[in-house]
């Protein structure tokens, strides 16, 4: 079995959505984190935001990852390399957890590094990733690590996906259960 889960999708497919009710279902400490769009502004510009996977920063320059639309891309590596690597310090006590792995991070190269070293490390690694349409050699090198299982997330699949990756959940728990006695 594959320790890595990297839940993949078009926009709006339910990528976020099987990855958050799977993470409901791990009994063990959840590191990570998560970027969000705040607002979309006047320009039509989207302003994006990295938290804790299980907090809130608010909305301020320390966590602020940039801003894009459709066409460009105004982001800060700093902000990866520094916030990000730090939400991703992780013991084996639990598991990683960051939704969404993507194109924006590209340029943040301790950031990516960070990522890529943990799925060659014991703890599990539960995310949600980008497309396979929006590749590029940081994504492409995810997809293809040996330890990954890359889940596709199609329009109506959620619940069915949910119910067959929920064993796998279970058996990351009991494997966290078992190294604790």
């Amino acid at each position: 079995m594959k320790k890595h889960l990297l839940i993949s999708g078009k926009r709006n497919t339910g990528k976020t959505e099987l990855f958050e009710r799977l993470l409901k279902e791990c009994h063990m400490r959840i590191y990570g984190l998560s970027t969000r769009i705040a607002l979309t502004r006047d320009d039509g510009y989207h302003e994006i935001y990295m938290q804790p996977i299980n907090g809130n920063l608010g909305y301020n320059e320390l966590n602020y990852i940039g801003c894009c639309n459709t066409q460009k891309r105004i982001i800060h590596t700093e902000v990866f390399n520094n916030l990000g690597c730090e939400l991703l310090k992780a013991e084996p006590d639990g598991i990683i957890a960051i939704d969404e792995i993507g194109f924006i991070e590209k340029d943040a190269h301790r950031y990516c590094s960070m990522i890529l070293d943990h799925l060659d490390r014991d703890i599990h690694v539960l995310a949600t990733v980008k497309s396979l349409q929006d590749s590029n050699p940081f994504l492409e090198a995810i997809y293809n690590h040996p330890e990954v299982k890359l889940i596709t997330v199609n329009p109506g699949s959620v619940e069915c996906l949910y119910k067959q990756l929920l064993p796998v959940i279970e058996s990351w728990n009991e494997e966290f259960i078992c190294g604790k006695a």
